[in-house]
């Protein structure tokens, strides 16, 4: 074998070994690339979870009955009679509730207040 062979053929393999080794490298660096991708994917599903959880909380903590009948007696004068009672669609009721003498409409029905 001649000496130009010869370097031909040890330039082959340094440079077949060079690919190898730089295609080890990126694979591996790939790898743990996607190994951070995947865990920050698992935190932010972890935050929504537990975000989830809280917003489930606070809308049947809205959604009380409790709360609802405080706010319709406290900010709405309502009294626990008027809560209780059906009013359908276009019936015109006479209610006088404790309060204000006033008139007021409530879903299409008209509603007194005591004078």
């Amino acid at each position: 074998m001649s000496a130009g062979a010869r370097a031909v053929k040890w330039i082959v393999v340094v440079t077949a070994i060079m690919a190898w080794v730089l295609l080890h490298v990126w694979l591996r660096t790939e790898t743990v690339r996607t190994g951070y991708a995947v865990r920050a994917g698992e935190r932010r599903r972890e935050v929504l979870i537990e975000d989830n959880r809280h917003l489930r909380m606070q809308l049947s903590s809205l959604r009380s009955v409790d709360r609802l009948e405080a706010l319709a007696r406290d900010e709405l004068d309502l009294s626990v009679a008027l809560l209780a009672r059906t009013v359908t669609d276009r019936e015109s009721v006479a209610v006088r509730p404790p309060g204000h003498g006033r008139e007021m409409e409530l879903a299409g029905a008209r509603v007194l207040d005591r004078d």
